[in-house]
């Protein structure tokens, strides 16, 4: 077991991801790609930030770039509305089970699901981590 306690944000972040990683690891086989396991992950990887995760995010969230004192110098993206997320959630994961059963490549079909689950950014923090699981 891991027994070394995270020191810092970016080390609780790490731990997070370690554990959702390893989550995958042992049970792959038996984690098909739902709504349900995603937010699983989503669980693991806030495990050690002292905050609950597997959740949709509750307010709209862009992404943004900030200057130095924090100030946001331009959004370079808008993300789906925290509203809309649960149905676009859904839609991704119909899309994405109509495609496997079509037998569509999955090594086109996967960066295509990542990519739209990022576009969706269903939660306030962390879908990026959860992404590259």
């Amino acid at each position: 077991m891991h027994k070394t306690k995270p020191r810092n944000r970016s080390e609780q972040e790490i731990a997070g991801y370690r554990d959702a990683l390893e989550l995958i690891h042992e049970s792959r086989k038996d984690m098909p790609v739902t709504i349900n396991m995603i937010r699983q992950l989503h669980n693991r990887i806030y495990g050690h930030l002292g905050e609950e995760g597997g959740h949709w995010k509750p307010v709209d969230n862009d992404i943004v770039e900030r200057d130095a004192s924090g100030q946001i110098i331009r959004v370079q993206f808008h993300a789906v509305s925290a509203v809309a997320t649960p149905q676009a959630m859904d839609s991704l994961l119909n899309r994405y089970v109509v495609a496997e059963q079509d037998s569509q490549e999955p090594l086109v079909l996967m960066p295509l699901f990542v990519l739209d689950f990022l576009c969706v950014h269903p939660c306030r923090d962390g879908n990026g981590r959860v992404a590259r699981c």
